[in-house]
């Protein structure tokens, strides 16, 4: 069930989102601004972990990724990476959308699918995690408007939820809000809002996986605000960039409730 409560909480993350001040969706909303992207390639990422309780350093872990032309085809994490069935492979269909992704062992010949997409006028419309057996099944749907993403439905093992959200004028979802029916939160509101920078998010445009699904949307995360049938709100998670001239983040630190994480970006650029 831990595992489950984790999966949703990451999708939630990055499916639910708050606005930086001049891209508000309550202020008047001028036309889509095209954002540059340099013609760069996330290489590796480096996330090490520290206590907020005394600073002490924890632990390291390392993601790397792989591309055939300009499609992230692999993804493998230290120190796994030593094993040949480490890390996440995709597979993409005609279009050069991921249809599914998967952990293979090279020595076994042994595909085991971890998670599938459906896409539709190049929108993710479905996200499944097939689990070992069909009660453990988890799957998400995905509706848009005028092009945006606009509601998220979703089913799991012990629950669901019924969300709608709201985008700023680049489709960066900036609020989320809705129903959640399960065994840890049963007949529950929620709502979510993020706070986005001008930066640009490195893993935009790629594939999803269970460890790297912040894919869809272009701008970074500075600030997430959140409740659950309470009338508060809290927030979870702050982040702060130092950003290469070329506007992708040379390195993050993220705080939490009880740790904050330093992340480094290496990227392959055409000159």
């Amino acid at each position: 069930m831990s595992r489950r409560i984790v999966i949703f909480y990451l999708l939630t993350l990055v499916f639910a989102s708050c606005d930086d001040s001049d891209l508000s969706p309550f202020a008047p909303q001028g036309p889509p601004v095209k954002l540059q992207r340099p013609d760069c390639k996330v290489m590796s990422v480096e996330n090490r972990h520290f206590s907020r309780y005394d600073s002490s350093f924890v632990y390291s872990s390392f993601n790397h990724f792989q591309y055939e032309g300009n499609l992230m085809v692999r993804t493998h994490f230290d120190p796994l990476s030593s094993t040949d069935s480490a890390g996440v492979w995709y597979h993409f269909d005609e279009d050069g959308y991921p249809d599914y992704s998967f952990r293979k062992n090279d020595s076994l010949f042994q595909r085991n699918i971890i998670a599938e997409f459906e896409f539709s006028n190049g929108k993710l419309t479905t996200y499944i995690i097939p689990g070992g057996s069909a009660s453990d099944r988890s799957e998400w749907n995905f509706e848009y408007e005028n092009g945006h993403l606009s509601r998220i439905f979703s089913t799991w093992n012990f629950g669901s939820s019924n969300s709608e959200v709201r985008t700023d004028r680049f489709g960066n979802p900036v609020s989320f809000t809705g129903t959640r029916t399960d065994d840890v939160y049963p007949n529950s509101v929620e709502s979510y809002r993020y706070q986005y920078t001008i930066g640009l998010n490195p893993f935009y445009g790629h594939p999803p996986s269970l460890y790297d699904i912040i894919s869809f949307f272009q701008q970074n995360v500075v600030e997430v605000y959140s409740y659950a049938s309470g009338p508060e709100f809290y927030t979870q998670a702050m982040h702060e960039y130092e950003y290469h001239e070329n506007k992708l983040p040379a390195k993050r630190t993220s705080y939490y409730a009880d740790e904050f994480v330093v992340t480094t970006y290496t990227y392959d650029c055409v000159r």
